[in-house]
């Protein structure tokens, strides 16, 4: 038997280059490239081919490299802009990886196959940072200036009146036998007019932009810096610069033609917003916006390679963005779902009017635009959850603005001195939160290869349903909204008890346009606490017969809540009720089920007593009972009580 013989002489090369040009302004550039030495001369066993071979490269079996340029804006240096802050970066990365040599020759019915030497994949990433302080910028008006010196004569007011009231109440025998308080530091027009104007705090925003492709069958092999003349990939592409070049690859011959390649050539794209701003429009008046976007889309294109090209590109996309659907927050969830119905007859008026037709069926729905139709669907379901005019909200999936979510709170009720007096800190909160999400977005195969779209023009096929072919499919359409709280309340009193309340309420809305249901999850929440904390509590306690007294600060701790939620799935229903005409519907409603959902009381206790700075006692006690909407599911009582102790070692 002829023995086989397994060798590895693998070189690894390595280089990295950088620069700083300036102070804000830096280049690197990193690359390592492996070769293996392999062919019929190292099969055999002898440890001599290690010395023998010690300068012989070999052929290259992967090739990576990465380029980084960071630039920090100097606004400092200018005049009225040293507020602002920003800072952009670009990085590319390249890959080639060598087929295996199994493929680069071989047979198939007498024919030879070469698939190519490599496959090779590039990628940029475009980052921007910015943070804007907006309080650096206001001082370079007289008019501020006095507004805030005034501002900061008031808040120390409110600090000493707050020192007064703090010493008064820690006295046993507390009297106030003063006047109302009266300020000396008072707001003028102007200065309600500085209020106003400043009242935009700082602003930060990063903007995050990918972009990348693959390239399988190359017939090239990189060679400095990546490239190899004209026999591969240009610079731009090595460099993260260019991506779509396949029919120029092609075209020069440096792909394999052959139909037994069906690796696909991949393009992906991909944008990532985040923004947040903070503005106090009056002192103790704090407003928090945040805003996102994020997209992503993948492209596919299986036989580019080919003579005759393969027409069809695949493509699949998700979407995230935030949005405001306040509108509809307080609507009745069988009303919003009657508007959705009635918002497909006006989209599938405005479909049919952009495309020239004008046919309509006795339900009222235009010729190749029905209530399944995914073009339909979606645009009738967001406007009627954004409570937006159908006839001019804006139709297909993408939206590219994203809207501001917030968040207020507010703490100046302290300033009064009457609840100054009681009250150590007082804040009133609520928060806004919604998201709108497409997922699974895919191109249709039978729009893209429909004999209309092929030959310029509009889409003539249609599908099962008499629809004309959409341009896309989607998984999933999804609006989620919170408010966490709509209204909270957290009050810490001078002898140290803390009440907290809030009311809590969220819906997630949900379209699938492939069984044509509707999904609604409803759901509200009720929450009290209260706090307590025990000054130098003292408990006896007996120990080798001795009775003693320790001391320590006792605090407890209690949450009660309660929350209902429901889920229900509606579904757009056609009746087929004419006997002459059985395939034909004569009316169209909707059907809802209530499919789950729960109401959940919550109860917790908790008292933490510290023995000492090493010792810690605990009792605790967690009680959860919940009833559920349907009648397959059993009502749940859960207890969970104890006592724990922790002993910390050490100082």
């Amino acid at each position: 038997m002829r023995p086989t013989y397994s060798n590895n002489f693998l070189f690894n090369w390595q280089y990295n280059l950088g620069f700083d040009l300036t102070k804000s302004l830096r280049l690197d550039l990193t690359s390592s490239t492996m070769t293996l030495n392999d062919g019929t001369t190292f099969q055999r066993a002898d440890q001599d081919m290690i010395w023998q071979n010690m300068f012989t490269i070999g052929r290259p079996v992967q090739y990576d490299q990465q380029f980084q340029v960071n630039y920090k804006l100097p606004l400092k240096f200018f005049p009225y802009l040293n507020w602002m802050n920003v800072e952009a970066g670009f990085t590319s990365n390249y890959n080639w990886v060598a087929t295996s040599t199994a493929y680069r020759n071989f047979e198939v019915d007498g024919r030879p196959v070469n698939l190519g030497n490599g496959t090779a994949q590039n990628s940029n990433s475009i980052n921007l940072m910015g943070d804007l302080d907006f309080a650096k910028f206001y001082p370079e008006f007289k008019g501020y200036k006095r507004y805030d010196s005034i501002l900061k004569g008031r808040r120390a007011e409110i600090d000493s009146l707050n020192t007064v009231y703090t010493t008064l109440f820690s006295k046993k025998r507390r009297t106030n036998k003063k006047s109302a308080y009266k300020f000396k530091h008072k707001f003028t027009a102007k200065d309600y007019g500085w209020m106003i104007l400043s009242s935009l705090k700082r602003a930060n925003f990063t903007f995050n932009q990918t972009n990348g492709a693959v390239i399988p069958g190359l017939l090239y092999e990189p060679g400095f810096f990546g490239v190899d003349g004209k026999n591969g990939p240009s610079l731009g592409f090595v460099y993260g610069t260019q991506f779509d070049i396949k029919r120029q690859l092609v075209e020069r011959g440096l792909i394999v033609g052959d139909e037994l390649m069906t690796d696909a050539y991949q393009i992906t794209k991909g944008s990532d917003f985040n923004g947040t701003a903070l503005i106090e429009p009056i002192p103790d008046l704090r407003i928090d916006l945040s805003a996102k976007r994020t997209k992503d889309r993948r492209i596919y294109h299986s036989g580019f390679n080919l003579a005759v090209e393969n027409p069809y590109i695949d493509e699949l996309a998700n979407l995230n963005i935030s949005t405001v659907n306040i509108k509809t927050a307080f609507k009745d969830g069988d009303a919003i779902f009657e508007q959705f119905l009635t918002n497909t007859k006006t989209i599938s008026g405005r479909l049919a009017q952009k495309r020239g037709s004008g046919n309509v069926d006795g339900l009222g729905y235009y010729e190749g635009f029905n209530a399944r139709s995914s073009d339909v669907l979606l645009p009738a379901f967001l406007a009627a959850v954004q409570g937006k005019d159908a006839g001019s909200s804006k139709l297909g999936y993408n939206r590219s603005i994203p809207v501001p979510n917030w968040r207020v709170t507010y703490t100046g009720l302290k300033s009064v001195p009457i609840i100054n007096k009681y009250f150590d800190n007082v804040e009133v909160s609520s928060s806004y939160n919604s998201t709108y999400t497409t997922t699974g977005i895919q191109s249709n195969p039978n729009f893209m290869l429909d004999t209309g779209i092929m030959g310029g023009g509009q889409v003539t096929g249609k599908d099962e349903n008499g629809n004309f072919y959409t341009q896309n499919l989607y998984g999933a359409v999804t609006m989620i909204e919170s408010f966490s709280p709509l209204l909270g309340v957290d009050l810490t009193f001078r002898n140290s008890m803390q009440l907290r309340a809030q009311y809590n309420r969220d819906r997630l809305l949900s379209l699938s346009t492939t069984n044509y249901t509707y999904t609604e999850d409803y759901g509200s929440e009720y929450i009290i606490g209260f706090g307590y904390i025990f000054k130098d509590f003292k408990m006896k306690i007996r120990y080798q017969g001795n009775q003693k007294t320790i001391k320590g600060d006792l605090n407890i701790r209690g949450d009660f809540s309660l929350r209902d939620n429901q889920t229900t799935i509606r579904k757009v229903i056609y009746n087929f009720d004419d006997v002459q005409n059985p395939n034909i519907p004569t009316s169209i409603y909707g059907d809802s089920q209530i499919t789950g959902g729960q109401r959940i009381m919550t109860f917790k206790l908790t008292a933490d007593y510290n023995v000492s700075k090493n010792l810690n006692l605990r009792f605790y006690w967690d009680q959860m009972m919940s009833k559920y909407k349907i009648s397959t599911a059993f009502p749940i009582s859960q207890i969970r009580a104890g006592f724990s102790a922790t002993f910390t070692f050490g100082n």
